[in-house]
């Protein structure tokens, strides 16, 4: 394509001058023989068809280059074809001016073009040629060229807007994405880059969206639409392949702040991609959901209880760590500091529990080396127990990585003694109220330190530092650098590259396109490979396994363990996907091997596979188990999974609440965090409760009236009567706002309408007593 182009660019050009000299200097083309001649003659045909032949073959050329590098059509063909017309108008007219202002009347007749008007003094004023020149013929030709663009133009913006959304319900395949903003673009850009050209990327946004946010999102090759997405009615047409009865819909991402609302979003689009028939696989979600404990939960609720998507979530905080994390393995540090007790500090812990496990996981080589982390603060011991409690519920306590808590104040001297034996130190701020006269003072200090401090108000890891070594770092909710948002995919880059390390192609083999590095395989490979992670999921499931965390059931039986039957449904269930995912491509089956062609031997049913295809299915099953288990995600026998509801011998006890709040319904939705940790959402219309020592929680507003009793205009008495059992630690509890993890010593309270929420130890103390039967103490 780039020969074509660069042929088809030269004779463009080479035409152009030839006939711009005609125009000025026609004895000089005259004597340059009769090719030339011919070429420029006014009366000739086949001069103005040969440039414009070339001009569509640039034209093609170019297309296919900006889709090969993932690249969308500019405004350069329009500024092409301008510039030509006036430089073809200026050449047929400045010889001819019949008296007039020598530069003026060309560069008038010459704009005057644009508009269809075409001054013809040719053959009447002394000095111009007897005919039209046969470059003024193309000059008149390439205006009305750009007048008709700029028109269409013009009406595709007026009405752009219908424009996006008939092209989204006439496509066969779409990719969604919900809830763009400034912050996500980068996303969308990544989405549109990884989608083919073939399916279309539409961006529901917000209509109180700043303008410039649907501008980026088009400028990238996106469709624009504004629609409700809670209605799954609404969004049938929107997913429907075309004309069918199918659904097309591939992927859907929900990348709105708010968590509640993501959740509603996508349960809207599997409502709506069921009520159509399914012919292709199951589509992918990534949903929003910032809080690391909330999104760690749903990736795994996602796998323990499938209901036919490949469904991940994505965290600003978890994002945000990962490029901080990154940033420290860069720089070969081997002692760190987490100051802050946020979200954040949290996330950058289970991130580097998590490269360690990678790390444990991979048979190829790698520079990274996990550093030693500690927490550090008055409240360092609870970070680092709520740390463990996450890896522990998650079924990742079999890690060799292990933070340490330090109780000394985060202050220049306490780090300094804890960092002083470190060659390699560096501090991460993870709490913006620190602030940044900290974060210098460290710097200052300490000139030998890496520091990385966190400023909501920046965006991502910046290259250079604002101070000896102090970078200033911000959230970020595409951790870019060629990373993905896809845990999936996450996981299926580590089985790539320890199969390309088995192969002895650590970096690639010469020839077979499966065997490349992760960045040079084509897309067909890459979504291969993330189809065998979530295969191997999903079969484990189909034979009564399930992805419970292992830390609750220590009578777990090891995926390593499977019996010979239980590998051998895998293994077949592997292949039926693997076959499937190689014809829907265009592959088929014949005696020999021809990637070229899209020949595989082994494109039959399982029935007809020889000995060698079987054992090695069943050798990808058993090596996607044991490379799960590494990574944390556990396979155990469904009959012994984890409790996530109490026993059934636990009984419940009636309590008397006590106490006084203040309280106020509030009509919008707003986010609150309960003792754990964890952040929960009110449904508008609720109540804001607030006790004496500044905890905050929802109260439904069908709930109140029987809840509490108004002492005078703000203050309320706690009343009633509620069940209450302990909690066992690590269960999750669906409260309405809302899941929450149990931790050791709380209780679980059932109010009057069945709604369900845990309390600490304490909070429980001070608002509830314990009584009999009979209504006594």
């Amino acid at each position: 394509m780039l020969t074509l182009a660069i042929t088809s660019f030269a004779i463009c050009v080479a035409g152009i001058v030839v006939l711009a000299l005609r125009a000025i200097l026609p004895g000089l083309i005259r004597d340059s023989g009769d090719f030339l001649t011919s070429f420029s003659d006014p009366s000739s045909w086949w001069g103005i068809a040969v440039i414009l032949g070339a001009a569509a073959a640039l034209w093609f050329a170019v297309v296919r280059i900006r889709v090969t590098r993932k690249k969308r059509s500019s405004v350069l063909p329009l500024l092409a074809l301008g510039g030509t017309t006036i430089v073809l108008g200026l050449s047929a007219y400045i010889p001819c001016t019949g008296g007039q202002a020598p530069f003026w009347a060309p560069l008038t007749w010459t704009i005057a073009l644009f508009v269809g008007s075409a001054e013809n003094p040719f053959g009447d004023m002394s000095g111009c040629a007897a005919e039209m020149p046969l470059a003024l013929q193309l000059a008149r030709l390439t205006a009305l060229l750009v007048l008709s663009l700029g028109v269409a133009g013009v009406i595709g913006v007026l009405f752009r807007d219908r424009l996006d959304r008939r092209r989204t319900h006439r496509a066969r395949s779409v990719v969604v994405v919900v809830g763009v903003d400034e912050s996500s673009l980068a996303i969308l850009r990544r989405v549109r880059a990884e989608t083919p050209r073939r399916t279309v990327v539409a961006a529901l946004i917000d209509e109180n969206a700043p303008e410039a946010v649907r501008d980026s999102a088009r400028a990238v090759g996106c469709t624009v639409l504004s629609m409700e997405t809670e209605n799954a009615q609404l969004l049938v047409p929107l997913v429907r392949a075309g004309r069918s009865g199918a659904s097309g819909l591939v992927a859907l991402y929900c990348l709105r702040p708010d968590a509640a609302s993501n959740l509603q979003t996508w349960r809207a689009f599997r409502d709506a991609h069921e009520k159509l028939k399914s012919p292709g696989g199951p589509p992918r979600a990534v949903i929003r959901l910032d809080d690391p404990w909330q999104s760690e939960y749903w990736r795994r609720k996602a796998i323990s209880t499938p209901d036919g998507w490949i469904l991940d979530t994505t965290s600003v905080f978890e994002n945000t760590a990962r490029v901080v994390v990154r940033g420290i393995l860069d720089r070969g540090i081997d002692r760190v500091a987490v100051v802050g007790t946020t979200p954040l500090a949290l996330a950058i812990l289970a991130e580097f529990a998590q490269r360690r496990r990678e790390l444990d996981a991979s048979r190829f080589d790698t520079s990274d080396v996990i550093p030693h982390v500690m927490a550090v603060g008055p409240d360092a011991d609870t970070v680092v127990e709520e740390h463990r409690l996450r890896q522990r519920r998650f079924g990742n306590r079999h890690t060799s990585f292990s933070p340490e808590a330090v109780l000394d104040p985060a202050d220049w001297r306490s780090l300094g003694a804890r960092l002083q034996s470190a060659s390699h130190p560096a501090v991460v701020i993870a709490d913006p109220e620190f602030g940044r006269r900290f974060a210098s003072s460290l710097a200052a200090r300490s000139p030998d330190w890496v520091i990385f401090a966190f400023d909501p108000a920046a965006h991502g890891l910046p290259l250079e530092a604002v101070m000896e070594q102090l970078y200033d770092f911000g959230p970020i909710i595409d951790p870019a650098d060629g990373a993905t948002i896809d845990s999936w995919e996450r996981v299926a880059r580590i089985a790539h590259a320890n199969y390309l390390h088995d192969l002895g192609h650590p970096s690639g083999g010469p020839t077979k396109p499966s065997a490349q590095p992760w960045e040079a395989l084509s897309p067909f490979y890459r979504e291969s490979n993330v189809r065998l992670i979530m295969t191997t999921l999903s079969s484990a499931g189909a034979v009564g396994r399930t992805w419970a965390a292992d830390a609750l059931n220590t009578s777990a039986t090891p995926a390593a363990d499977l019996s010979a039957d239980q590998v051998s449904t895998m293994a077949r269930l592997e292949h039926e996907s693997w076959r499937a995912h190689h014809l829907d491509n265009g592959w088929r089956s014949g005696t020999v091997r021809d990637d070229a062609d899209r020949i595989h031997p082994w494109l039959i049913p399982w029935e007809e596979l020889p000995a060698e295809a079987i054992e090695r299915s069943e050798r990808t099953v058993l090596d996607a188990m044991a490379l799960l288990a590494t990574l944390g995600y556990h396979s155990v026998p469904s009959t012994e999974a984890a409790p996530t509801a109490p026993p059934v011998n636990s009984t419940w006890t009636p309590a008397r609440r006590m106490g006084t709040v203040t309280a106020r319904k509030v009509d919008d939705t707003f986010s609150w965090r309960n003792q754990n940790g964890d952040t929960l959402t009110s449904s508008a219309g609720d109540w804001r409760v607030e006790d004496e020592t500044g905890a905050v929680w929802s109260v439904d507003a069908s709930e109140f009236a029987g809840l509490y009793e108004q002492v005078d205009e703000n203050t309320w008495q706690r009343t009633g009567v509620v069940s209450v059992r302990p909690g066992i630690p690590g269960e999750i509890v669906h409260t309405w706002e809302g899941p929450a993890t149990v931790t050791e010593g709380d209780w679980v309270v059932r109010g009057r309408a069945g709604e369900v929420w845990n309390v600490s130890a304490s909070h429980f103390a001070e608002r509830y007593e314990l009584i009999d039967e009979q209504g006594s103490r």
